[in-house]
């Protein structure tokens, strides 16, 4: 099967060790999935960034607190491209789409979400193949779980790398 993605994904570099968490829920994030991302990632001593689609302006409005985010927060709206929040990322927070195949490329490991049941075997052939988690359907996604899940990665770094390299194995890039 094929997918065309930005062959600059081939040129990211992911950070698994120091790397930042991306989070990122397309344009319109119907589920409203970045605030509870988000909240699940509170007080994490790791850089955040979170790119905003155009359709969500008001996300994340209220929710830049230094206190609550000690590695640092980046909001971003609307971006032409991915690539550069990828590049250097340790893992990607996002729904089963485009964004998913595009940290594949690039060799970020993913927790992802879905928004319906038409996303449920996509999400779980992805997830069945080690390149990242399931974080369960949007509507059954909570800040613990998304907690849970950083908490249970982030430590293990043989098994980031292991996650990295089959997820650009999966979606090659070219």
């Amino acid at each position: 099967e094929y997918l065309i993605v930005d062959p600059a994904l081939r040129s990211c570099v992911p950070d698994l060790e120091r790397g930042h968490i991306l989070v990122t829920f397309g344009g319109s994030d119907p589920g409203r999935v970045t605030e509870i991302a988000c909240d699940g990632l509170r007080k994490l001593d790791r850089h955040m960034i979170v790119v905003i689609g155009p359709n969500r302006p008001d996300i994340l409005r209220t929710r830049s607190e230094s206190d609550d985010w000690p590695g640092g927060l980046n909001v971003i709206f609307s971006p032409h491209s991915v690539v550069p929040y990828l590049n250097g990322a340790a893992i990607c927070i996002c729904a089963v789409g485009m964004t998913a195949y595009e940290s594949l490329a690039a060799g970020v490991p993913v927790l992802m979400t879905w928004w319906d049941d038409s996303y449920l075997s996509t999400a779980h052939d992805l997830g069945s193949k080690t390149i990242g988690g399931l974080l369960g359907q949007c509507d059954q996604m909570t800040p613990n779980t998304v907690r849970e899940a950083i908490d249970s990665m982030l430590p293990e770094r043989a098994v980031l790398a292991q996650m990295s390299a089959t997820a650009r194995a999966l979606v090659d890039g070219r």
